[in-house]
């Protein structure tokens, strides 16, 4: 979707859709953009396809904060008009493993304990 002199083209209208590798886990993104102010945009959406929730929506030269799917996949969508390019956008993609705890509570008089999987635990004063 670039030219030779690396600008993005005219008339471009994509959209992708970027999986965590794990079902389960979830996906984080941010970067730059610097695209042709109110007429060229991104939009970013939590989510597989344009349906779900807008996170962001981006035209002209600004940083992407660092944005956190929640239910596994973001969804990229790019749209250009006729006319002017800029160098267009660079995205930083991972993944995050959303792995949730397993814990048994175990109360005495003084003390509740949880006792989790992955190492974890946690002691609170009651």
């Amino acid at each position: 979707m670039t030219t030779e002199d690396g600008q993005y083209s005219n008339n471009a209208n994509g959209i992708l859709t970027i999986y965590p590798e794990e079902s389960g886990n979830l996906v984080s993104i941010n970067g730059t953009v610097n695209l042709e102010s109110c007429f060229d945009h991104l939009y970013i959406y939590d989510g597989a396809g344009t349906s779900g929730k807008l996170l962001g929506s981006y035209s002209g030269s600004s940083s992407i904060p660092i944005f956190i799917s929640t239910t596994g996949p973001l969804t990229i969508k790019f749209t250009t008009d006729h006319s002017i390019v800029y160098s267009g956008f660079q995205l930083y993609v991972s993944c995050i493993i959303n792995k949730q705890p397993n814990y048994n509570l175990i109360k005495n008089n003084n003390c509740q304990i949880i006792s989790c999987d992955n190492d974890w635990k946690i002691i609170q004063n009651k």
